[in-house]
């Protein structure tokens, strides 16, 4: 979705990559130069419910230590722009009833360290990743000197 209007209006907002207790994160693209990017907002849940002053006052914290470092962090993302507070409703599609601000960030590269719970256990057949398996695999144990 292209936005316009706003200090918004250089990217385009793409699919949602995930969400936790704070924040929910969208991908996007620069419309300019083509690098992805990520917008956070927080938690729709907090937004919804008023209760997001906490992820706000992070939000504004963490552009402030950001802007006072000028970049002299190594792999971390470089925050590209910041909302002021409003409603977003249009943009990302949903009805919450109160200002938030928006942080959008230049796309970290690398694995992902934590997917949603249900895709974690959605790609599992017994819903438990196999590695904890391997201290005390399913498979009798055979002690020394007996043949497999």
């Amino acid at each position: 979705m292209h936005i316009s209007g706003s200090e918004l209006a250089q990217f385009e907002l793409r699919e949602v990559l995930g969400e936790g207790a704070d924040f929910q994160v969208f991908a996007g693209r620069h419309l300019d130069t083509g690098a992805d990017v990520v917008f956070k907002r927080p938690h729709p849940t907090l937004v919804s419910r008023n209760q997001h002053q906490e992820v706000e006052a992070a939000i504004h914290d963490l552009a402030r230590i950001r802007s006072e470092l000028n970049g002299e962090i190594p792999h971390t993302p470089v925050p590209l722009s910041l909302s002021g507070p409003a409603i977003h409703d249009s943009l990302f599609g949903d009805s919450l009833g109160h200002e938030y601000t928006v942080i959008v960030e230049s796309r970290a590269r690398g694995v992902p360290l934590v997917g949603s719970v249900v895709d974690g256990v959605r790609k599992h057949p017994i819903g438990l990743p196999m590695n904890l398996f391997c201290l005390n695999p399913l498979r009798p144990h055979t002690s020394h000197g007996e043949s497999q």
